[in-house]
C-alpha cells in the first residue's frame, strides 16, 4: 500500500525513532500519510522530541480512512522546531494504522487545529492576574507556545502569576485550549 512500505501492526506503546535535521528555527505542519480501516477507529499516535523533553504532538486521533489501502495525508500538528539535529519519535497511543511517510512543511502560521470546541471552560481568559480557573478539576498540562511543557497537576486552578505574560496552552482529556496572561 501507500508508496510500497509502510509501517504497518504497530501496537501500543511501540515506538519509533529518527533523527532528524532541522534547516531553520520555526513553525511546521507535521503532514503523516497514513491508512486506518481499523472498525471503530481510535487509532492515535504522538511525536515527541523525546531526548529533550518535548511533546510535540500527544495522544492525535487519526480518522478512519475508507479501507486499509487508502492513504491520506493529514496534518496533525503546527509546532516549533529549533535549527539543528533532534532525535523525534512517533509513539503508538491506540493501534489501527499504517504508516506510510512523514514530512515535516516550514510554515508561517501558528496552527490552532487542534484548539477546538472543549468540554471545558476556562475563566477569566484572558487573565490580568495569571490566575485562571477550569468549571471541573481536571488532570492538566501547561505548554509554551514552543510545544514545551511547563507545569501539570489536577486541580481546576492553574496559576502562571509566576510566569511571563503571554500565550499558553492548556491540555486535558477533554482538548486544548489557548490561555492569555497579561
Amino acid at each position: 500500500g501507500g508508496t510500497g512500505f509502510v509501517i504497518g501492526n504497530a501496537l501500543i506503546n511501540e515506538w519509533m525513532e529518527y533523527t532528524i535535521d532541522v534547516a531553520n528555527d520555526g513553525m511546521y505542519d507535521i503532514i503523516f500519510n497514513y491508512s486506518s480501516g481499523k472498525a471503530g477507529g481510535g487509532a492515535k499516535v504522538g511525536v515527541e522530541l523525546k531526548d529533550e523533553g518535548i511533546v510535540l504532538v500527544a495522544g492525535f486521533l487519526l480518522p478512519v480512512t475508507a479501507t486499509w489501502q487508502t492513504y491520506v495525508p493529514l496534518n496533525i500538528g503546527n509546532v516549533y522546531l529549533k535549527k539543528g539535529l533532534h532525535v523525534l519519535r512517533v509513539n503508538i497511543v491506540a493501534n489501527g494504522l499504517n504508516l506510510d511517510w512523514m514530512q515535516f512543511t516550514q510554515t508561517d502560521n501558528v496552527g490552532t487545529k487542534n484548539i477546538s470546541a472543549n468540554k471545558f471552560d476556562v475563566f477569566p481568559n484572558p487573565s490580568s492576574t495569571g490566575v485562571f480557573q477550569i468549571n471541573s478539576i481536571e488532570n492538566w498540562e501547561l505548554f509554551s507556545i514552543t510545544g514545551s511543557k511547563l507545569l501539570q497537576d489536577k486541580s481546576n486552578i492553574i496559576n502562571l502569576s509566576n510566569f511571563d505574560k503571554g500565550m499558553y496552552l492548556l491540555k486535558t482529556k477533554e482538548g486544548v485550549e489557548k490561555l492569555l496572561s497579561n
